[in-house]
């Protein structure tokens, strides 16, 4: 009883996880290219750094799209059915991956506007 109570809170905030494993990707990358000095690396006219981070958000958008899309139509391994407590699983997991793939856009996009390892200052 105890492995699904974990497995369905697992996959009612499946969309916070990716969100999460995203944000610390965002920032260990960029730390680790300003400390080291990779950001200049460039590959097809674009730094590395935010190229690979445009790559990881798109990958982290498809993984919220279809924790979401599980949610909403109730079926595959979201599988929300019969019980009350299940019943509101489906809303409860569809809006955390919405939100969620609203805040991996959000921290996405800055890398494209802003070159990295730039201070406040200039």
């Amino acid at each position: 009883m105890r492995e699904r109570f974990v497995t369905r809170i697992l996959l009612m905030t499946a969309g916070l996880i990716i969100w999460a494993a995203h944000l610390g990707f965002v920032y260990g990358l960029n730390a680790l290219a300003c400390t080291f000095d990779f950001a200049r690396l460039e590959l097809f006219g674009m730094a590395l750094n935010t190229l690979t981070i445009g790559v990881v958000t798109l990958i982290a958008l498809g993984a919220e799209l279809l924790v979401l899309s599980f949610a909403v139509a109730g079926r595959g391994a979201m599988g929300f059915g019969g019980e009350e407590q299940l019943r509101f699983m489906g809303p409860i997991t569809a809006t955390l991956a919405g939100l969620s793939a609203v805040a991996v856009l959000w921290q996405g996009l800055p890398v494209l506007v802003v070159p990295a390892c730039t201070g406040a200052g200039g």
